[in-house]
């Protein structure tokens, strides 16, 4: 079974130097970014890997053509187990968003490759590589087949694009068996302990790492950029290089996507068309759908689950009023200024009179709901007082 272990001792006996790979200090990245810098911690956050940069320097070497291709490779836990999934990014996949920069480099820049996924803790596994293949053979069409498939599973739903996961990767195992075609470039194999996983952007370049002076390079406009300080910076071009963001958050966005939003738009809709059994059967599958979720994380469920219950309660005071406030309000209709003589009946006479006055009702609906609750202590406590277990009365309830 092909996996990030075995790639990457592919990876290791191609390679014959210490390619520079680090962290981006935080003082070095111009861009505003709350992420950058930021822990991720288990069960509280969300990760999201993206590619900001690919670059090859030359795009055209001893009469050949070339296009860039990037491995990324992960490793976390997902619904209590380990699970390791594969992204292949390439020309097809970036075409809309790709940018040229003259005849003899080729850049590609932003897309995401992983996430948001929810972190579970323990450690986190990241292969990232890059490659080359030439452009007129027969290696195209098999890049574009991986591709096609990447791109037809959302990669931030991981229960769906698990099931792809293996074929891909084996894909991608027989991208090192094409001989010249594919050319390997570099590659890094990191394990983030959970104390050391925090977001930011990471570099990785071909170019010895003893040559590289990591305080002279800057994230600017996601960008990477060279110079001794901000104010003189110019973007790097020196050798080929990835630039890959890893950012953490403690909510996600696109809840909407997801099965138990669907149960939502159902409820929502039912209460509207006054189907009251049918939008709260819906209402009951959303709150299970949203508390089973895989993809969720505790902090953000509550706030969801606010979240939907204000939203349903509000709706149901428009379109669902309950019959027994409304004939309450209806026998309240009273005028203030002359109220009604109350009838006192022989029966009642013992009791002091009573009457219910607009004021009385001038109360929204939840504060009705709490006037109207049963204690069921009491009445339980009733049923065993001595007035109501007399003899005779215990002969009619036999």
């Amino acid at each position: 079974m092909p996996s990030i272990a075995n790639i990457w001792n592919k990876v290791r006996r191609a390679e014959s130097v210490l390619y520079a790979a680090f962290q981006i200090p935080a003082s070095n990245v111009l861009d505003e970014n709350k992420s950058v810098g930021k822990p991720i911690l288990p069960r509280e956050s969300y990760f999201e890997i993206s590619l900001t940069e690919q670059f090859l320097k030359y795009k055209r070497e001893y009469w050949n053509e070339y296009i860039p291709l990037t491995l990324f490779l992960t490793e976390f836990i997902y619904a209590n187990k380990r699970h390791e999934l594969p992204f292949v990014v390439g020309p097809d996949l970036l075409k809309s968003i790709q940018e040229l920069d003259g005849n003899e480099n080729v850049r590609y820049k932003n897309t995401r490759v992983v996430g948001p996924v929810p972190y579970r803790g323990d450690n986190v596994v990241l292969f990232a590589g890059l490659m080359r293949f030439k452009t007129k053979n027969w290696a195209t069409q098999t890049i574009k087949l991986l591709e096609s498939v990447a791109k037809s599973f959302d990669s931030s739903n991981l229960s769906g694009y698990l099931n792809i996961a293996e074929p891909m990767m084996e894909g991608i195992e027989g991208f090192f068996g094409m001989g010249d075609d594919m050319q390997f470039r570099m590659g890094q194999r990191d394990e983030f302990r959970q104390a050391d996983f925090v977001s930011g952007y990471r570099v990785m370049m071909r170019e010895h790492q003893d040559n590289i002076k990591k305080e002279h390079l800057w994230v600017k406009d996601s960008e990477l950029y060279y110079g001794k300080d901000k104010n003189n910076l110019q973007p790097y071009r020196e050798n080929d290089y990835l630039l890959y963001e890893i950012s953490a958050s403690d909510k996600r966005n696109d809840y909407e996507t997801f099965d138990f939003h669907r149960h939502w738009e159902k409820a929502r809709e039912a209460v509207i068309q006054k189907n009251r059994q049918q939008a709260e059967t819906e209402y009951q599958n959303l709150q299970i759908k949203l508390l089973n979720s895989k993809d969720i994380i505790e902090k953000q469920k509550n706030q969801l689950m606010n979240l939907y219950v204000n939203m349903f309660k509000e709706l149901k005071t428009h379109f669902l009023k309950t019959p027994d406030f409304d004939d309450l309000f209806e026998r309240a209709r009273v005028d203030e200024s002359e109220p009604a003589e109350p009838k006192i009946t022989p029966a009642a006479s013992a009791s002091p009179p009573s009457s219910i006055t607009a004021d009385a009702i001038k109360v929204d609906s939840d504060e009705l709901l709490e006037r109207f609750v049963i204690d069921q202590s009491l009445i339980e406590k009733a049923l065993d007082s001595p007035e109501l277990n007399t003899p005779e009365i215990l002969s009619i309830k036999n």
